[in-house]
């Protein structure tokens, strides 16, 4: 699904031992503040996908970062103009995904 050109992409895996499929959404984006997600923007990040039930990560440079954590963001050193894949898995993962785009599309108000 594409919305405001930004591809909205949902993966299922059914392999579980026979059990009901896990599903999970996720995107890619491009981080636009002009000093990537150093502290203030990091904190606000993960303060935010804090109060989700999903697990939220950030897939950056082949590692996957815990998006609840600020010291796991600060550490991926996450620059302007970087690519990243968010991914939530749960039962709010759609919300949590909607809300990581909207936060990261505002420029965390910088």
């Amino acid at each position: 699904m594409v919305e405001n050109g930004i591809i909205k992409i949902s993966i299922c895996d059914t392999k579980n031992n026979n059990q009901e499929g896990k599903c999970m959404v996720s995107t890619t984006v491009t981080i636009k503040n002009e000093q990537g997600l150093h502290m203030r923007p990091a904190g606000i990040f993960a303060k935010e996908m804090a109060a989700f039930n999903s697990d939220i990560n950030i897939v950056f440079n082949g590692k996957k970062l815990n998006a609840k954590s600020v010291m796991n963001i600060i550490a991926g050193c996450i620059k302007c103009g970087s690519e990243i894949t968010l991914e939530c898995e749960g039962d709010d993962e759609q919300a949590a995904l909607d809300k990581a785009l909207e936060l990261i599309e505002s420029g965390f108000g910088e």
